[in-house]
């Protein structure tokens, strides 16, 4: 059933999710232990409330493709096929990761509660570009609404919102995880306290010999040093992060292509993850990391050669998703894009980059066999017709939260 809001079906009644009485109605089933539907299907789909500092509404696993595609609760995601994310029976999720919050030589910590007990097969843990498209994911960055306004500190809020649900470690993941806030020069005094004092607290933390933390930030440039590389955050312009030049070396080999679309003044942004300790007590030093090229507004692409359909997109107004490579081996295997506004079925959109690998263009060929294809050598085929009738959406095109 399409409608103008989303509408959720409580003991309470049927209420709209920007009712100002949500979060009395959300209590009452959930003290009652009664699960919402919503009404976005004239058959509704059931749901599940957690709680944190407040009552939120999320996607039961596996049900996130059963929502309308313009519904703020569908999710393109295949849920479930990440091994590496198990839900705990506090609503939030574990994620096995592959690298430690310990330096070397440090005795352990509490360990992870996630997986314990799967002797038979032990899942592929996240990689830090795992870790950030997760959380991208959740956040509802890469699904696009029109009109949508996205500042720096658009990035830094929903990232933390959506690493409230995740422990990595057997911590919170909001525990262990620093994005420097906005720069404001008018406030610098204020927001560089702000900062050391996080800072400190993450790197010092109460207990734990030598603990890491996850960075993430937008990237400026880096430049050599006398003895380690200096990496500069566009929004923590006070002092440069430090890493070895062997580490950085790995990350320009690696993440070759967002450095150079970055170089090329396209219009991008690179997105750096990071591992990251407290080098002598003064600096804060990058263990390993990991680049992620993302559009103005942070959807990460595979490469520039997306930037053509995203701005066609955007530039029209529709509303779509961006599917996320995760650690896969190849983003060929995924639509480029997933129109949500073209019908009651996503529709896949697929970009075949000539100048690719011959294998890689042979695979996106299999996989977008029937769908719509673009081939950029070729003029671009007429965009489907999108549905008159969009469901109402919330700030940034996202309302609430699914289960991953």
């Amino acid at each position: 059933m399409r409608d103008q809001a989303q509408r959720l079906l409580l003991p309470s009644g049927v209420i709209a999710i920007s009712d100002k009485d949500l979060q009395a109605a959300l209590a009452q089933a959930y003290e009652a232990g009664v699960r919402p539907r919503c009404l976005c299907r004239e058959a509704g789909v059931e749901m599940y409330i957690a709680r944190y500092e407040r009552y939120v509404v999320k996607c039961m696993p596996g049900t996130g493709r059963q929502h309308e595609p313009q519904c703020p609760s569908f999710l393109t995601e295949q849920e479930g096929e990440h091994e590496a994310i198990r839900a705990g029976a506090d609503g939030r999720f574990d994620v096995l990761v592959k690298f430690s919050l310990m330096s070397r030589g440090a005795s352990p910590g509490r360990s992870e509660s996630a997986h314990a007990g799967d002797a038979t097969r032990r899942p592929r843990p996240f990689t830090l570009t795992a870790l950030l498209h997760l959380l991208i994911d959740h956040a509802q960055i890469n699904r696009w609404s029109p009109p949508s306004q996205r500042p720096y500190h658009y990035l830094q809020r929903e990232i933390e919102k959506a690493a409230a649900n995740f422990r990595i470690k057997g911590h919170s993941l909001s525990d262990v995880l620093f994005i420097p806030e906005t720069y404001d020069p008018k406030r610098k005094l204020e927001v560089l306290e702000r900062r050391r004092h996080r800072v400190r607290a993450l790197l010092h933390r109460n207990g734990i010999q030598s603990p890491r933390a996850v960075l993430v930030g937008e990237l400026k440039h880096s430049e050599p040093g006398n003895l380690l590389r200096r990496v500069w955050l566009k929004h923590m312009p006070e002092r440069p992060i430090l890493v070895e030049e062997k580490t950085w070396k790995l990350a320009t080999v690696r993440f070759r292509g967002a450095l150079e679309a970055l170089d090329a003044g396209l219009a991008v942004r690179v997105l750096l993850a990071a591992v990251i300790s407290d080098g002598t007590g003064q600096e804060i030093r990058i263990e390993s990391c990991a680049l992620v090229l993302t559009t103005k507004s942070w959807i990460p692409i595979a490469g520039s050669f997306e930037l053509d359909l995203h701005d066609r997109l955007v530039s029209g107004e529709r509303t779509f998703y961006k599917p996320l490579r995760y650690d896969a081996s190849s983003w060929t295997q995924l639509p480029n894009f997933v129109l949500l506004d073209a019908g009651p079925e996503p529709v896949p959109l697929h970009v075949i980059d000539p100048w690719a690998d011959q294998a890689d263009i042979e695979r996106k060929r299999k996989v977008a066999e029937g769908s719509w294809i673009w081939q950029l050598d070729q003029p671009a085929p007429p965009l489907p017709h999108r549905d008159t009738l969009p469901i109402a959406r919330n700030e940034n095109g996202a309302s609430n939260e699914c289960a991953v």
